[in-house]
């Protein structure tokens, strides 16, 4: 989390506390400026970059089939063998991306697809151990 106090959005007006950012400025842009250690390597795409892995269960799939629904897992520290994993009782949903598509690869099956929902998987997945990269 970032605090507040570290947040600054440009164009504002008004006071702290009230501060308005007036509507149709054009394209929303986001910007993160991280002081600190930064790789120095240009990133030149960077919706190549994985932002992070999520290790879960799959618990189930919306009747939609928009949604995944996992419970979180860790891994233990320090690693044991064989490798075994902590249950969370964290539950997230995981979206399927509707326009772009959703990579998914069944390391099982050796198989690999784009999926736009999860209906082609909704049958097979509840029960199974998930990796899931956020890019």
């Amino acid at each position: 989390m970032i605090p507040t106090g570290q947040t600054q959005i440009l164009g504002t007006s008004g006071s702290a506390g009230s501060l308005t950012v007036p509507p149709g400025n054009g394209t929303t842009l986001w910007a993160v400026n991280f002081n600190g250690p930064t790789r120095r390597r240009h990133i030149h795409d960077i919706r190549r970059r994985i932002l992070r892995h999520l290790y879960a269960t799959a618990t189930g799939v919306s009747t939609d089939n928009t949604a995944l629904t996992v419970t979180k897992d860790y891994p233990v520290l320090p690693p044991t063998s064989p490798e075994a994993a902590i249950t969370s009782t964290q539950s997230l949903p995981i979206l399927a991306d509707a326009n772009n598509g959703t990579l998914f690869h069944d390391v099982d099956g050796k198989t690999h697809t784009t999926i736009h929902d999860f209906s082609t998987v909704a049958s097979t997945i509840v029960g199974k151990y998930v990796r899931i990269a956020a890019r």
